[in-house]
């Protein structure tokens, strides 16, 4: 998700946490996890992910944590967390946002990704029923929860200060549209122009960059 990348090359943290790092599956191909290490070539990179393998690490990560939270990192000790294509696989996200705040360092940002209740892409989805996302396992077989901003904002931790909002996806409801010849560029170039509109609030994926305040 190219919106997904701008976000956070718009920032310049020292260390940097990838909460849900694609160590599972088919995520790691996912851009936004390995892309990390070349946004911020020059940061410490940690990763984790609950199933990680030790051989699935990332490149340009210096350590990666599996298991369950809290995680074994000290109060404070990141300036970026990013938590993308994850939390809708967190059963509590209350806990879940917590842990990150309590990662973060004042001033630091946060920038996470959930999945819009509100949008073509979950109207699709619900008429549309499971797809097979891999060998022998559909999107039934895994839980997956949709958040609106509301649903987001009442979540997070009042030290966590809404910064920005952008919207991916907000007229495509299946990506694979966008390989098409001369319809692909197209929806790119309008997906781009619409993504800080008013438009956003009915993206199928909603990214949202929050700064620690106090």
């Amino acid at each position: 998700m190219s919106a997904t990348l701008d976000t956070l090359a718009g920032l310049a943290p020292r260390r940097v946490l990838d909460f849900g790092c694609g160590g599972v599956g088919s995520h790691l191909d996912l851009p936004g996890y390995p892309a990390l290490a070349a946004v911020y070539p020059r940061a410490e990179i940690v990763g984790y992910e609950p199933g990680l393998a030790p051989a699935q690490r990332p490149p340009g990560y210096s350590r990666c944590h599996a298991g369950p939270l809290p995680l074994p990192e000290p109060d404070g000790h990141f300036d970026l967390v990013a938590a993308i294509d994850v939390l809708e696989h967190v059963r509590d996200l209350d806990r879940g946002l917590a842990e990150l705040r309590r990662l973060l360092a004042p001033g630091g940002h946060l920038v996470v990704e959930v999945y819009n209740p509100h949008s073509l892409r979950a109207l699709v989805k619900r008429l549309g029923g499971p797809r097979r996302i891999l060998a022998g396992i559909d999107e039934g077989e895994v839980a997956t929860r949709y958040d609106s901003l509301g649903a987001l904002r009442a979540a997070a931790p009042p030290e966590l200060e809404l910064r920005q909002l952008r919207g991916v996806r907000i007229f495509t409801p299946a990506a694979r549209l966008h390989d098409l010849p001369l319809v692909g560029p197209l929806l790119g170039w309008a997906e781009a122009r619409l993504a800080e509109t008013s438009l956003r609030r009915i993206a199928g994926f909603l990214i949202a960059t929050f700064r620690k305040v106090g």
